[in-house]
């Protein structure tokens, strides 16, 4: 779409399910205390 390998858009994907990830674990703990 606008020049990105597909290997970028894997690592764009990663980064997403990454910071993804941290939002819901640091939400989680939030809500546990």
């Amino acid at each position: 779409m606008f020049g990105f390998s597909s290997g970028d858009w894997l690592f764009i994907a990663l980064v997403m399910v990454t910071i993804f990830a941290c939002v819901a674990i640091s939400d989680m703990n939030r809500k546990n205390k």
